[in-house]
C-alpha cells in the first residue's frame, strides 16, 4: 500500500517518479592539477524540474542549470565534463 500523501504522489507523477527533494545522482567528479575537486550532481528540490549543478562545494557552484528531465540533465552534465577535461581537469572515480 502506498503511504505517500496525494501531494507527493502528484509531484512524483509530474517529475517522472523522482522524489520531491534530494540527490538524484552524482554524474561525475574531476580534479585539478592543484587537487581541487569539482563534483557534478542532479538533484530535485521544491522548484519544478531538476537541478544540474557542478562545483567545489554546495556553496561554491561553478555551473548550474534547471531542466525537466533526467536524461536532459545527463546531457548537460556530459557537456560540462567535456569542458572540464578540455581545461586540464582529470576525471576521478565517484566515491
Amino acid at each position: 500500500m502506498d503511504q505517500l500523501s496525494p501531494k507527493i504522489r502528484r509531484q512524483r507523477r509530474r517529475r517522472g517518479g523522482l522524489p520531491p527533494r534530494g540527490l538524484v545522482e552524482i554524474c561525475w567528479r574531476v580534479k585539478s592539477n592543484n587537487g581541487h575537486v569539482i563534483t557534478c550532481a542532479i538533484s530535485s528540490d521544491s522548484e519544478p524540474g531538476i537541478m544540474v549543478s557542478a562545483g567545489y562545494a554546495s556553496d561554491h557552484v561553478v555551473w548550474s542549470q534547471r531542466t525537466f528531465h533526467v536524461e536532459k540533465g545527463r546531457t548537460i552534465a556530459a557537456a560540462w565534463l567535456g569542458e572540464a577535461l578540455r581545461t586540464g581537469f582529470e576525471q576521478i572515480p565517484i566515491e
